[in-house]
């Protein structure tokens, strides 16, 4: 029996399908053992340096959303509750001394969408 040889099939090239990784592996013997050390040390590097400038960045965002929330937020919202506090006494006093006789109606008539005062005896 004749040997067996192999034969060659002509595969049309939009008909091949190859992987990235596929090619990068086929480039590979392309190139020179010394220019594929030099490209992944280079790629190492580079990996490194995403990685701790990742890792920087994030930890400043941290301290500088920290420091934001105690030395802003904060005091806004202290600002805020002493508004309130003010408020309270106010409407306190208000209500122990009776009606004010300065503020935004002195004159004793009624507000705008407000029900008169009962007649005084």
């Amino acid at each position: 029996p004749p040997p067996m040889m192999a034969q060659k099939i002509d595969i049309p090239d939009d008909q091949l399908y190859e992987t990235i990784t596929e090619r990068v592996i086929a480039l590979q013997e392309m190139f020179p053992e010394s220019v594929r050390n030099i490209a992944k040390t280079s790629a190492s590097y580079a990996s490194s340096a995403v990685a701790s400038t990742y890792s920087v960045g994030s930890q400043l965002a941290w301290v500088l959303a920290t420091s934001a929330l105690v030395l802003f937020v904060a005091p806004v919202y202290e600002a805020d509750q002493d508004q309130l506090q003010e408020q309270l006494r106010q409407q306190q006093q208000q209500i122990l001394m009776g009606r004010p006789q300065s503020g935004p109606n002195p004159s004793g008539a009624p507000l705008p969408g407000m029900a008169p005062a009962p007649p005084m005896r």
